[in-house]
């Protein structure tokens, strides 16, 4: 087809990272800066996207787990 495939994307529940002591570090660290604009690749659990929004006027987050993301 022109349209091209529709690919099947398994998006089984898959466990999310749970914050450990690098993400709680990180987040302290984080939590020091400010500005507009803040980008998190790989956001996971969300814990340092958080961070990053109390002192950003807009923050963004991405993942390549789906289920990161909701």
């Amino acid at each position: 087809s022109i349209f091209g495939t529709i690919i099947d994307l398994n998006l089984e529940q898959t466990a999310l990272y749970s914050p450990s002591d690098d993400t709680i570090f990180l987040a302290s660290i984080v939590s020091h800066y400010h500005g507009d604009f803040a980008l998190e690749i790989g956001t996971s659990s969300g814990t340092i996207l958080r961070e990053l929004s109390k002192n950003y006027s807009i923050t963004v987050g991405t993942d390549i787990d789906f289920c990161s993301l909701k």
